[in-house]
């Protein structure tokens, strides 16, 4: 009897600890304004088919923004898989939007397993629910590699959760009204010499390169060296990258 009560106990007491982490999308930028030029990232984290409906979108589902009579297609420019379930699809406007105008996004035939996935009335990110929107506005470009000045190593972080360690290296960035909306982060593993990109968002003036709990961009290996590379698109949507610097992996330096 007391081995049936500990079962019945542990499993009420720990299934919230190994639980599956689910899944969430999040559509980028997050903020209320698009420049009138700009790019959309749709980002899936976590459990969910995102890599196999992101591929159809653009195809098989339509995608587009629109104020009032003022359709603009998002033409897919490049699809990134992540090292640990996350998944980005970045989009680039099929034309110029008008300043000041608001623009709805919609997708359109989706089918309903896909919908469970990429339902857009809501942001995840924040935990706020709505039509995804954005005012259109013409930025300064400040998208250019030289705007990052100086990049700084941060913080090295390892944490023990119920569900898996989250293994994160923190930079700062150095100039805080200037930065990119978005910073493409290359990782290449020195002693195999294989390379991993990720379009990362900085928050708070910090770029978090790493996974959590659950998921992210990248995954650090136990004993191995990294090198890292930021870079930027220019107006003709090359890649400017700064040079290959050392990149700490957490794991080293982890206390035992």
């Amino acid at each position: 009897m007391k081995s049936i009560l500990l079962i019945v106990f542990s499993i009420f007491i720990l299934q919230p600890l190994f639980g599956k982490c689910g899944s969430a999308l999040v559509v980028y930028p997050e903020i209320t304004e698009l420049d009138i030029n700009g790019k959309i990232i749709f980002e899936g984290l976590g459990h969910g088919n995102y890599f196999e409906i992101f591929e159809k979108l653009d195809s098989n589902y339509s995608i587009y923004i629109r104020s009032g009579e003022h359709k603009v297609r998002l033409i897919k420019e490049e699809l990134v898989k992540g090292q640990f379930l996350w998944t980005q699809v970045v989009f680039k406007l099929e034309e110029e939007l008008i300043e000041g105008r608001v623009y709805e996004l919609f997708v359109k035939n989706l089918s309903l397993e896909d919908h469970r996935f990429l339902n857009l009335t809501r942001r995840y990110a924040n935990g706020k629910r709505g039509i995804i929107k954005w005012q259109a506005k013409k930025s300064p470009n400040s998208d250019k590699v030289e705007s990052l000045n100086k990049i700084k190593d941060h913080q090295l972080k390892v944490i023990h959760y119920g569900c898996g360690p989250s293994v994160e290296t923190v930079f700062k960035l150095s100039t805080p009204n200037k930065n990119p909306q978005y910073l493409i982060v290359e990782i290449s593993e020195v002693n195999t010499g294989r390379t991993f990109k990720y379009y990362i968002i900085p928050k708070d003036n910090l770029l978090t390169v790493g996974h959590g709990m659950c998921s992210g961009p990248f995954r650090f290996k136990h004993n191995n060296s990294y090198k890292i590379r930021f870079g930027t698109k220019n107006e003709e949507d090359d890649i400017e990258w700064l040079d290959w610097r050392n990149c700490p992996n957490p794991w080293n330096f982890e206390k035992d």
